[in-house]
């Protein structure tokens, strides 16, 4: 059964050919937005270019160790001996559908929504994008698969995002203009560290 099959059915219901992700697997970042991307190899390729300045070919070749494969909603890329993956999932993050896809424990992190501005920020999401570094481990400086994540995130960002969530930490952050410049970067846990971006709120009861 393919991926958007399976988002195309009204059951909620998780396929037994679709496994679920370990949780908090691989360093990963996730931004909740507004619009749905219509996300290709061809677009993939050029928000890389865009962040990193090359261009990779879409094309397995036996010459090359960068490239980009996959298709909608999941795709995979090599550059600097980094292997990436991105997920444009048109859904909730906190539906159950999108369980199979979602690192760290979202309902954990929905348990965070408790300003008016976060809610906000649910409520109006309808896709979540997701950027992993997927072959890291301990001999790759976590700092660096960090800053690769936040490179290639901020392609995705401008004007759409309204949350951006870190599933190691189960940790949310309403999104502010002012974390654009962290992720070009490569600074996006300081969204979560520094005091100096982190919005202020009126804390609000669980409805």
């Amino acid at each position: 059964m393919s991926i958007m099959n399976w988002f195309r059915k009204s059951s909620t219901e998780i396929p037994k050919d679709i496994p679920k992700e370990e949780e908090t697997s691989f360093p990963e970042l996730v931004i909740l937005v507004n619009q749905e991307i219509p996300a290709s190899d061809i677009f993939v390729q050029g928000a890389i270019e865009e962040v990193f300045g090359v261009k990779l070919p879409t094309e397995a070749s036996d010459t090359s160790t960068e490239f980009i494969t996959g298709e909608f909603p999941i795709f995979t890329f090599q550059h600097k001996e980094r292997l990436m993956q991105l997920k444009f999932i048109p859904d909730s993050y906190f539906a159950a559908k999108a369980r199979p896809f979602a690192s760290g424990n979202p309902d954990h992190i929905h348990a965070q929504v408790n300003t008016r501005q976060l809610q906000k920020a649910v409520k109006r999401h309808v896709m979540w994008v997701a950027a992993s570094a997927v072959n890291w481990n301990d001999s790759i400086p976590e700092d660096e698969a960090y800053q690769f994540i936040s490179r290639i995130l901020s392609a995705f960002t401008i004007g759409i995002t309204e949350a951006i969530i870190w599933p190691k930490k189960n940790a949310v952050r309403a999104w502010e203009d002012s974390m654009q410049g962290l992720l070009d970067q490569g600074k996006a846990i300081e969204i979560f560290t520094s005091k100096l971006v982190l919005p202020q709120p009126e804390r609000v009861g669980r409805p």
